[in-house]
This record gives structure tokens, sequence and C-alpha cells, in this order.
């Protein structure tokens, strides 16, 4: 398939999860929005990812996410204490919360 044409579909597919939200958050009086982790977290989580997907060959991938991804983890949480920053731009994860 032609990569613009992927590229098209998935952003018509963001637009329309965008919109479906958009209307859940207006029919629900409370919903949190909090980013899991904040950038320092993220950037090493993202890290982390990129190891463990594009390693070859694949002992080796294994190999990586038993000892450098939890490293890179243990190395996140130990920095983010250090830098104390409230910057969530680059969080990996975002968790919601809604109330009827």
């Amino acid at each position: 398939m032609n990569t613009t044409l992927q590229a098209l579909r998935r952003s018509r597919l963001l637009e329309i999860h965008a919109r479906e939200f958009t209307i859940l958050v207006k029919v629900l009086p409370k919903v949190e929005i909090e980013a899991e982790g904040l950038s320092v977290v993220g950037i090493f989580r993202t890290f982390a990812v990129v190891i463990g997907t594009y390693t070859k060959p694949s002992w080796l991938a294994t190999l990586f996410r038993w000892t450098l991804v939890p490293i890179s983890n243990l190395s996140a949480v130990a920095v983010a204490s250090v830098v104390h920053t409230k910057n969530d731009q680059f969080s990996a994860n975002f968790a919601a919360c809604a109330q009827k």
C-alpha cells in the first residue's frame, strides 16, 4: 500500500477518535487526564521500546529486554527524582478517568 495513503488513513482514524473523545468529554461532568510519568521518564521508556523492538538477532533483543530495559527504567526513576520537573510534554502514557 502507498505510504501516503496509509498516512491519510491513520490521520483520518485519529480524527474520528478525537471527535469521539470530544463528545465523551462534553457528556461527562468530570474528566481527568494525567501523564503517567514526566518527560524524563518518557524519554527512557521510548529508548527501552526502541531497544526491544529494533534489536536483531532476537536472542540479543531478549537479552536487552532482561538487562538494559530494567536498567533504563531504574535510571529514569533516578533521573526524574533528581531533575524535579513538572514537564509532561514527552510523557509515554496518559491515563484518563471520567465520572458520570
